[in-house]
């Protein structure tokens, strides 16, 4: 008896504080692994476009200094022999002419790029696509190591844990943002023409119109965003946290519960995703149209170029996986087309969709340097047929001046593409990890350790699925309207 200490000197242990200490300890991890992502990726998404080529009409000395080192370097025998596999050795013939008015090839540096109006934007998209994606599969990882061992008796079952990461829908959250931002302030961007910026209204107030009709007329036999359940338990979730957050100061003035003025209605729900699907569609169409274009620059450029500007067949696969990928996914989300003909489950599909809608994200990642340089060919494009196609003139003095032009605006809003390419994989990265994040099918009233537990976890796989789907459905349609007009 000595030896045991007195019951009132054991240390007081409750359900609230062991939940506290199992949202602590799961909170660790991935907080360790999103510092080292950001270590290893902000400032340092240059690599996926450093190396890339533009070109450029010399005009002062020091651009004529840059255009003879580039110059002198291709004439380096390894550099020959590898874009004499690459091109044919099609650009010396063009690049290396003596006249007034040649043309440079030069490489992107890092200098020039973060230089360049946009490119924290840039740079912020790539890290929370990387960021997202890589704490989705930590999560999953942790989430199947924790199962199995409760199944074999490791953990007790009575034993609070937190199998959600705490941080992944927070992050998912302010990453949509930031995407969602980004590709706006694009559209918004003085230097965007006027006949762009109305062309991207008009498409906003189709989009807001379409949505709403589809959310409203739509039967979830066919399209299940969950909105009936989302409309129920949104608005007594919202009350629960403010109660729990105020203690009394509400009183027993408004009854909890799950009808009468609680209820957010079907149509309130369509009309807020609306607003935002509308301003989604209306972003995106200018980048998917200018997507398409790359694309095609690409893959079917002018036969007299095609051995300059026509990409490697690794790329060209890449890039037509990241162009049918977003039709793809789209399409799992109707349920006669995937679900149904199948026979999958309802667990299966909660994990298909989110899936298909990151693999989407990260092709199109893949698939930014690609677009961009199918931009950057544009200028070499214009020069050639300036200078000897059906529209070149007699005047050199012109065409030196129009080619020089189209190349200093092609080379300015050369990270101006790369954010329109990227924001719309990092929407979808996130809006995918934020759908996976809150799949659980059983509804829970409190989930510890939650940063995003305020609200239920049916309304956010309502918001993620449906503008998720959305974005896909849109950027799909947007570029494979491009490339077949």
């Amino acid at each position: 008896r000595r030896g045991l200490p007195h019951p009132t000197m054991a240390p007081a242990s409750s359900p609230e504080t062991e939940a506290r200490a199992a949202a602590v300890f799961a909170l660790l991890p991935f907080a360790a692994l999103t510092f080292v992502l950001t270590v290893a990726t902000v400032g340092k998404t240059t690599r996926l476009l450093v190396g890339l080529t533009y070109y450029l009409i010399p005009e002062t000395d020091a651009e004529r200094a840059r255009a003879r080192l580039a110059r002198v370097q291709s004439q380096n025998a390894s550099a020959r022999r590898k874009e004499k596999r690459r091109k044919g050795g099609g650009l010396a013939s063009l690049a290396k002419e003596d006249d007034e008015d040649s043309i440079a090839a030069l490489k992107l540096t890092k200098a020039n790029l973060v230089l360049k109006p946009f490119w924290s934007h840039f740079d912020h998209l790539v890290f929370f696509t990387v960021a997202v994606a890589a704490n989705w599969a930590a999560a999953e990882g942790r989430a199947a190591w924790i199962h199995a061992r409760i199944a074999d008796g490791s953990i007790p079952e009575s034993k609070p844990v937190v199998l959600e990461n705490p941080l992944l829908a927070l992050m998912c959250v302010v990453g949509a943002g930031s995407a969602s931002r980004a590709l706006v302030l694009m559209e918004l961007d003085r230097g965007t023409p006027g006949l762009e910026k109305a062309v991207a209204g008009a498409v906003a107030v189709a989009g807001f119109v379409a949505s709403s009709l589809l959310l409203m007329l739509v039967p979830d036999t066919v399209l299940d965003f969950e909105i009936d359940r989302t409309s129920v338990e949104f608005a007594p979730a919202v009350v629960r946290a403010i109660r729990r957050k105020a203690g009394r100061a509400l009183g027993g003035a408004l009854e909890v519960g799950g009808s009468g003025s609680l209820v957010v209605s079907r149509a309130q729900i369509a009309i807020g995703l609306s607003v935002f699907a509308g301003l989604l569609a209306g972003s995106l169409f200018p980048p998917a149209v200018r997507a398409s274009r790359s694309y095609l620059m690409q893959t079917a450029p002018p036969a007299w170029s095609e051995s300059i500007t026509r990409a490697d067949g690794t790329s060209r696969r890449v890039a037509h996986a990241a162009f049918a990928a977003p039709l793809v996914a789209a399409a799992s989300f109707f349920s006669p087309l995937f679900a149904d003909p199948l026979g999958l489950s309802a667990a299966t599909v909660a994990i298909v969709r989110p899936a298909s809608l990151l693999a989407t994200a990260l092709l199109m990642t893949l698939s930014v340097p690609f677009l961009v340089q199918g931009h950057l060919n544009g200028s070499l494009v214009t020069w050639y047929e300036l200078k000897f196609g059906e529209t070149a003139r007699g005047d050199g003095g012109a065409i030196r001046a129009a080619a020089r032009i189209k190349a200093e605006v092609t080379n300015h809003v050369a990270v101006k593409v790369a954010v329109q390419a990227a924001a719309p994989a990092a929407l979808m990265a996130c809006l995918a990890c934020l759908l996976g994040a809150k799949r659980r099918l059983v509804s829970l009233e409190e989930e510890s350790g939650s940063l995003t537990g305020v609200i239920p976890s049916v309304c956010w796989r309502t918001v993620a699925g449906f503008l998720g789907w959305w974005v896909v459905m849109c950027w799909g349609s947007f570029t494979a309207i491009g490339v077949a007009l």
